[in-house]
């Protein structure tokens, strides 16, 4: 996904971070094991930050009035 140098990123309230390393990790969605590239930063303001390749991949979707991670097969009635 990331090319062999550790990526220079900007983030959200414009701030440049390089990130110091990189690590695949299993993660489990709902019973289904799937591996995902990380990149590692050595100071962050959060412990996991997912980006949009993240919920593209698995279509997920973020439900903002419950703060759930729920599935992409949520139907339009829910």
């Amino acid at each position: 996904m990331f090319s062999e140098h550790n990526p220079i990123l900007r983030t959200a309230c414009g701030k440049v971070v390089e990130a110091i390393g990189r690590c695949m990790l299993r993660v489990n969605l709902n019973g289904v094991m799937e591996t995902f590239e990380f990149l590692v930063f050595q100071q962050c303001s959060h412990d996991l930050i997912l980006g949009w390749d993240f919920f593209k991949a698995t279509d997920d979707i973020i439900d903002c009035e419950s703060g759930e991670l729920q599935n992409g097969e949520v139907s339009p009635n829910e």
